[in-house]
């Protein structure tokens, strides 16, 4: 695998408030790549993505199309993440769209799939961005707690076959770090992952990291309302320009208003509670998701607790046993009282 080295690329959660400040569009006018033809193809993908004039961020990846998806054709969206980390030093999403779209046409990918396997490719992003981040703020804890026996390394050909998004190495031990969105959607893929329905687990302690990114939603809903109740809070507050005396749709707008008030105080209460619980496991930038810095140093003391034998990792066996039961439970006739 290979060995992280934060010297030759930003840590994404610090380069995408750069990549913000422009459109997609404006970044790809300023792309080093120079093949002209690629150029223009993406130019016209981005505009039907409706991404052009969108700002570079994480929202601009929700709501992308989901047909045409473009499989089959050969092309890895990690291994290019990767090339275009090692080529460019950054992780920028209109180099990563490039990328793909020159693979793509280099194989004579039939255009009028490009759209969707460029949608797919960027709903991909977020994940790989983040598993990047991850291992880069790792590697800077490791030296923050001086610890240089851990090597922390990525290889995105052996994620697929491996189940390692992060291996981290220390005295001799193996540790397959798997990070992944804890979500309902999600859960029955990644059981299939570990029970080892998708291929054998490799040798080594494995362990797993996921992310709650339902939390960061509910959150940022959460946000949306409060800022919803206040503005109308503030239309509610203006004053009327009646002069003489309170009428009763006066007296009723101040009532209207003191309700407001007090659903915007309760909603704000809200905000900051979830903000308080998501703090230990997400951090967002930029409306990209990535794992707090808590979380990571959590993976980071688990490791060596495991190395001092403190911690006894749970037996595969075990782990087996509980994510197939639902399944050999659903495969005969049983019946249950509720």
């Amino acid at each position: 695998m290979n060995s992280i080295d934060e010297s030759t690329m930003n840590v994404p959660r610090k380069a995408c408030s750069i990549w913000a400040k422009e459109a997609f569009q404006e970044s790809l006018n300023k792309i080093h790549w120079k093949n002209e033809a690629v150029i223009r193809e993406l130019e016209r993908q981005i505009a039907k993505l409706n991404l052009s004039e969108k700002l570079v961020n994480g929202d601009a990846v929700r709501g992308l199309i989901r047909s045409q998806e473009g499989r089959g054709i050969g092309i890895s969206y990690t291994e290019t993440f990767a090339e275009v980390v090692n080529e460019t030093g950054d992780s920028h999403p209109i180099n990563y769209l490039y990328r793909l779209l020159e693979k793509a046409m280099s194989k004579g990918m039939d255009g009028r799939k490009f759209e969707g396997f460029l949608s797919r490719g960027m709903r991909t992003f977020p994940s790989l961005l983040r598993d990047r981040d991850f291992a880069l703020m790792m590697q800077r804890k490791i030296v923050d707690k001086g610890c240089p026996d851990i090597e922390i390394a990525v290889n995105p050909k052996e994620d697929a076959t491996q189940h390692t998004d992060v291996l981290a190495t220390f005295h001799n031990s193996k540790y397959r770090i798997w990070l992944f969105q804890y979500s309902q959607a999600g859960l029955p893929h990644n059981i299939e992952r570990i029970s080892g329905e998708r291929g054998k687990l490799p040798t080594g302690i494995h362990i797993l990291c996921p992310l709650k990114a339902e939390q960061a939603l509910i959150y940022e809903r959460a946000i949306r309302k409060a800022d919803r109740l206040h503005s109308r809070l503030e239309r509610a507050s203006r004053p009327s320009g009646e002069k003489n005396g309170k009428t009763k749709r006066q007296k009723d707008a101040e009532q209207k208003a003191l309700e407001l008030s007090e659903q915007v105080q309760r909603q704000h209460e809200m905000v900051e509670a979830l903000r308080s619980k998501l703090e230990r496991e997400i951090c967002i930038v930029n409306g990209w998701y990535f794992y707090s810095s808590s979380k990571i140093e959590d993976v980071l003391n688990l490791i060596q607790r495991v190395d001092k034998g403190a911690e006894k990792p749970e037996n595969y066996r075990n782990v087996y046993d509980m994510l197939t039961k639902p399944k050999e439970y659903l495969s005969k006739i049983s019946a249950f009282e509720v």
